[in-house]
């Protein structure tokens, strides 16, 4: 009855992971569970509640069917988009409302898009 974690924000203890050959660990568990779930199947199977879970700030999972308090948007350390549906690459810069949180990716996103390489084509 151990917690899962979600496996969009992790941070490892690489000498540990090297140490213990913790990655092979994973790839076995990868393999019995028949790439279920691909990742995350595999690392909550092999670490089976040997972790310790960040602060929420630091995997703040969006989902888009409410609208986050700004509150709570400002706290963000890392915003962890997880969800359908996210804009697509083409589609940002344009008045599209994709969900109830566009107003926290969009600039970011908007941002991004016009510094990219194939954007200063236009």
């Amino acid at each position: 009855d151990d917690a899962t974690f979600n496996t969009g924000v992790l941070l490892l203890d690489l000498d540990r992971w090297r140490s213990e050959n913790l990655g092979q660990l994973v790839a076995d568990w990868a393999v019995r569970s028949d790439g279920c779930f691909l990742d995350q199947l595999a690392l909550n199977l092999a670490f089976q509640g040997n972790v310790d879970f960040l602060d929420w700030r630091w995997n703040a999972r969006f989902n888009g069917s409410t609208r986050t308090p700004p509150q709570c948007v400002q706290q963000v350390k890392i915003f962890h988009w997880n969800s359908y549906p996210l804009p697509k690459y083409w589609q940002v810069g344009r008045n599209i409302s994709f969900n109830k949180d566009d107003h926290v990716w969009r600039p970011y996103a908007v941002r991004q898009c016009r510094a990219a390489p194939w954007a200063q084509d236009r």
